[in-house]
């Protein structure tokens, strides 16, 4: 199984994929998921960085 992120009307949603076929899910990969009635074409469809963390950890140069 193929997962895709994607943007739908501004929103970042995702998605499973078969083939050149994108059927968005409710929920996320990491989450209880089921999948929606709608099939998108995948050359319609915007993709987006696989998945968001909820927080940004940078790395801080010590001082001497």
């Amino acid at each position: 199984m193929r997962w895709a992120r994607f943007e739908k009307n501004g929103q970042p949603c995702y998605a499973v994929m078969e083939g050149d076929t994108v059927i968005p899910v409710r929920a996320s990969p990491f989450e209880a998921w089921e999948r929606q009635s709608e099939r998108l074409q995948l050359a319609h469809v915007k993709p987006t960085v696989p998945a968001a963390p909820p927080t940004s950890h940078a790395p801080r140069r010590q001082r001497p």
